[in-house]
């Protein structure tokens, strides 16, 4: 009896983790942070948005972890920021492990934008193709770096449309 359950409960895992993917064989939307930065790049040009880059160690980086928690994690922030952002999490986690494809997809990522150290936050308008602001750890309220994305985000695009 004890086998018979066993493998209903392991068949029932198995059919459980394949709900997670779509008919094409790729992960569900994840919400409101991306895994895929081609997938986040191709919506923010058509929905004329910014992408945000949150390179993070999430089960390591004490900074990493302090700012997901004071900023990102916040229902306040996704609620501000998803207006005027796509937003892509490369995380590099040391406690677990990422599928192959996703860790060599956060390598490439890392070495394309020259990240250094964790976390590194950038805003980059894939639109002007500019890349707008680059920090670390940064302490604020959700409310507060949302803010400043719009305002960061609005002089990029005035200063744009001036030029032209």
């Amino acid at each position: 009896m004890v086998g018979i359950c066993g493998k209903i409960a392991a068949g029932l895992l198995f059919l459980a983790s394949l709900s997670q993917y779509d008919s094409a064989g790729k992960e569900p939307a994840q919400g409101f942070w991306l895994e895929d930065f081609q997938l986040a790049k191709t919506q923010a040009i058509a929905e004329e948005k910014a992408l945000l880059l949150v390179f993070t160690g999430s089960d390591w980086c004490v900074w990493c972890q302090k700012m997901e928690n004071e900023v990102f994690e916040r229902d306040a922030f996704e609620s501000h920021a998803s207006s005027t952002t796509i937003s892509v999490r490369v995380d590099f986690p040391q406690r677990r492990k990422l599928p192959p494809r996703q860790q060599r997809k956060n390598d490439l990522l890392k070495a394309a934008w020259k990240v250094e150290a964790l976390p590194t936050v950038i805003l980059y308008d894939p639109i002007a193709n500019k890349e707008i602001w680059r920090h670390s750890y940064l302490q604020s309220s959700p409310q507060a770096y949302a803010e400043g994305i719009k305002k960061a985000l609005d002089h990029t695009r005035n200063k744009q449309d001036e030029q032209r």
